[in-house]
């Protein structure tokens, strides 16, 4: 029940930090500032915009509660413009009434910015740069006065009607409204959709429906579940190598701790612990993946060229490909774990029941691997389910040097390309996987040590 309750607040901050994205979704949709374009004059493209936005559901509140002062109203998310309804929001918290405000801001928008007249005028479009009629409310008036003398005839009284409703505003604006909290109540909202769709088309993260991306009109998931299995598949490798030699290793280093040559190999651990993931992913690709020293590996990719036009999945070809991202995903959590199973072995080695079993005659091979290393092995647990996520943050950099098709070349290229959908269900995934891995840590403290019950965790 902890875990689902931390999913759920994970879902929550994914979902928040979404919403700050730097750039409009369906303006990503639409192909701003690729080279595809918008085609269309001002009108027609907000038609387009409008519809898309419905489409994705950007035009309903984000949250099932909204706290806000007594001049917000509840209908202010049917402002379709974000750059608005930010400015709307200001508006609302510095004291005028926004159930005056709302019409003004909607008409604001059908008869001057998405107007197909007033698009092709010139001046006009430069008086919306001068004026910043997008980040300052208090500059409306001036613009609206200046263009009213720009426009013909049939634009004329609706620039005026505007001007009335904004005199209105100022007149009904109330300092004491912005200091009386309200609470608004959506039960049908952003978030409500994204966690467990509309009925319809939307299905819901719960079922594995991470919505559209932006960027190719596809689903989230056709992106993500190729990629997928191959970033487990690093991850496992590379958690199952650490795992096996840093146990091993530090079992070792444990027993013979006063040994000279235990010295050497625990600098050696500390300098593997500093080294950056990218300069040794690099020393791997120009000493291991080069004609001009020692061409073992291959540069990157996950398999051979020819086996892309046979097979989609990951076979006995892929093993020279994964050997050096496994390698630079494991190192680091190769040092960790030795030191840590070094450091409670020592103190194991130490311990009155390891004296007590030398006293019944047991082998040292039996007291190091099987009552030492119950003991030593509890921490061990903690420090592996915190690896995952670890991990899941490195493949990022790994898989861009390797060239892997994993899910950190899809988070960056989504990152990149601001497609917001696919980020947010990277982020999603990696968190779950993350709860789960120190789920099954607390599982399995009661197998290695019977002491511990669960109901006690």
């Amino acid at each position: 029940m902890q875990s689902l309750l931390v999913v759920v607040l994970l879902t929550i901050i994914t979902f928040s930090l979404s919403l700050n994205s730097p750039t409009d979704p369906v303006d990503v949709w639409l192909g701003r500032g690729d080279d595809i374009g918008t085609k269309g004059n001002a009108e027609q493209q907000w038609q387009q915009k409008k519809r898309i936005r419905q489409q994705l559901g950007y035009n309903l509140p984000v949250f099932y509660l909204q706290l806000c002062p007594a001049t917000f109203p509840a209908n202010y998310y049917l402002i379709n413009d974000p750059s608005l309804r930010s400015l709307f929001k200001e508006a609302c918290y510095d004291g005028f009434s926004g159930r005056v405000l709302l019409p003004y801001f909607r008409q604001f928008e059908e008869q001057v910015l998405y107007n197909k007249n007033l698009a092709q005028n010139r001046e006009i479009q430069i008086a919306i740069q001068q004026f910043g009629i997008y980040k300052k409310f208090t500059e409306h008036e001036a613009f609206l006065t200046h263009i009213e003398k720009l426009v013909g005839e049939e634009e004329k009284t609706g620039i005026h009607n505007l001007i009335e409703m904004l005199h209105t505003a100022y007149m009904q604006k109330s300092r004491w409204k912005q200091f009386v909290p309200t609470l608004h109540f959506y039960p049908n909202n952003q978030y409500h959709i994204w966690l467990f769709g509309n009925g319809n088309e939307r299905k819901g993260i719960i079922r594995g429906d991470f919505g559209l991306s932006v960027q190719n009109k596809k689903t989230v998931w056709s992106r993500i579940a190729k990629a997928l299995p191959v970033t487990l598949l690093l991850s496992a490798l590379s958690i199952g190598i650490s795992l096996l030699l840093g146990i091993i290793s530090g079992l070792v280093l444990g027993y013979f701790q006063h040994k000279s040559w235990t010295s050497i190999f625990n600098s050696f651990l500390f300098l593997l612990y500093t080294i950056p993931s990218f300069w040794l992913a690099t020393l791997l690709l120009v000493y291991f993946a080069n004609p001009q020293y020692f061409n073992w590996f291959p540069p990157g990719g996950l398999r051979p060229a020819n086996d892309y036009l046979h097979s989609n999945g990951i076979g006995w070809s892929s093993v020279p490909f994964l050997v050096l991202p496994v390698l630079t995903l494991a190192y680091h959590s190769y040092a960790v774990l030795t030191r840590m199973v070094r450091k409670g072995t020592e103190e194991a080695m130490d311990s009155l029941y390891i004296f007590s079993a030398r006293a019944r005659g047991l082998s040292e091979p039996r007291i190091l691997f099987k009552h030492a290393a119950r003991n030593v092995l509890l921490p061990v647990i903690t420090v592996t389910a915190s690896i995952l996520p670890a991990l899941f943050s490195g493949s990022v950099v790994v898989e861009t040097i390797f060239a892997i098709p994993g899910m950190g070349q899809e988070l960056l290229k989504a990152s990149l390309k601001n497609d917001i959908n696919v980020v947010m269900a990277i982020f999603t995934i990696s968190a779950v996987l993350s709860v789960l891995g120190y789920l099954i840590s607390d599982i399995l403290y009661t197998v290695f040590d019977p002491r511990i019950k669960l109901h006690r965790l």
